[in-house]
């Protein structure tokens, strides 16, 4: 399984790493992203947003509303469930997303989700250096 360490030095990067993801991973794919609060994940997914057409600026973080449908990808973000059983993802529909045939991008994955499923890929964001650079590693199917 391939490593890919990348450094970017603002929001418009990790924008741009996110899209080349997207341009990698069309179809069935499950996609964790971890990282602290504010280090990119949801500048990452509209950046693979934007790989796959949808407008970048519907992209917002679905903290609350814990799931967003963008008709191409699902976004995800689990941060508020994180002692979440494989019943608590049936109850919120994750547990079928996860069978459809088109990308769904998980924010603060939870265990039972990661029991369930091997994720095609893992975004680990680490904030290093200045406040807007990031090294982010991909681990997964894509090849460097």
């Amino acid at each position: 399984m391939a490593q890919i360490r990348i450094v970017t030095n603002g929001p418009e990067e990790t924008e741009n790493a996110g899209y080349n993801a997207g341009l990698e991973l069309q179809g069935r794919a499950l996609i964790l992203l971890e990282g602290p609060l504010g280090s990119g994940k949801t500048t990452f997914v509209k950046g693979f947003a934007r790989a796959l057409g949808v407008d970048p600026d519907k992209v917002t973080s679905p903290s609350f509303s814990l799931i967003h449908d963008h008709g191409l990808f699902v976004h995800a973000d689990l941060y508020r469930l994180q002692d979440a059983t494989l019943q608590d993802l049936a109850e919120i529909g994750l547990l079928d997303l996860i069978r459809e045939e088109r990308p769904l991008l998980v924010e603060w994955p939870v265990e039972a989700l990661v029991l369930l499923e091997k994720p095609s890929l893992t975004v680990t964001f680490l904030r290093e250096g200045s406040e807007k650079s990031r090294t982010i590693l991909l681990c997964g199917i894509i090849e460097p």
